[in-house]
């Protein structure tokens, strides 16, 4: 299948851009970044989640870029969670709330900007 190349915003507003496999799944994805020393490890009982910045839909990580209907192109936010956390933390994602930017751990997209240097990573 063709690669798909996609711009990751971490969660420290840094983006990475990076060029998959259409039909690998996200969480190998992630699993595979994370390998590479990209992404640091999830601490504790932690996860990850991807997001789209374009309309907020948040993806299934065992299904692919292409399975999730994720465009060639598109900006993904990435966000860890913490058990128990989960739902305060992705109800402003999930319901467009402007409180997004008042819980921990959450940028809002406003706040990242476009200017700051992307890595390029080919998995």
């Amino acid at each position: 299948m063709d690669r798909i190349a996609l711009t990751l915003w971490l969660p420290d507003r840094t983006r990475l851009r990076i060029r998959v496999p259409g039909d690998m799944p996200l969480e190998d994805v992630l699993r595979r970044l994370e390998e590479k020393g990209k992404l640091p490890p999830v601490r504790g009982r932690g996860y990850r989640t991807l997001r789209s910045r374009a309309d907020g839909r948040i993806f299934a990580l065992s299904m692919s870029a292409a399975g999730n209907g994720i465009p060639d192109g598109d900006e993904l936010e990435l966000y860890e969670m913490e058990p128990g956390n989960d739902r305060a933390r992705l109800a402003p994602a999930l319901y467009g709330c402007p409180t997004a930017g008042d819980l921990p751990g959450i940028v809002p997209p406003a706040m990242l900007t476009r200017e700051e240097a992307a890595e390029s990573v080919e998995l």
